[in-house]
């Protein structure tokens, strides 16, 4: 990953074959999927939010695309997990877990 490496050798660790890629800054793209399950997000956690921004994510390609989106709530932090299912099968993004993070600093892993 860019920026991580090996503790020991302190050489770079590669990406791990079908795993999650880099954190990145969020994309207006992100922030739209990040809205497309709020409700779902906010039903289920029961989370009082006076925001919901968006703010890095990581992605996995697989059968359509598994994303972790680090979200900015006001005053708490989320890591969601949410899976975009391919465009031909007119499905839309699913809400597939969450996690509160201690920080917005913390990064999001399984």
């Amino acid at each position: 990953m860019a920026g991580t490496t090996n503790e020991q050798a302190g050489e770079p660790i590669p990406h791990r074959l079908g795993g999650f890629g880099d954190e990145k800054p969020a994309t207006e793209e992100i922030q739209e999927i990040v809205d497309s399950v709020k409700y779902d997000f906010l039903k289920q956690s029961g989370a009082n939010a006076t925001k919901f921004v968006a703010l890095y994510y990581q992605s996995q390609v697989v059968a359509g695309t598994n994303y972790r989106i680090k979200v900015d709530i006001g005053g708490d932090c989320y890591c969601l997990e949410i899976f975009v299912p391919l465009p031909y099968t007119g499905n839309k993004p699913e809400l597939t877990s969450y996690k509160k993070k201690e920080t917005c600093k913390d990064v999001c892993h399984s």
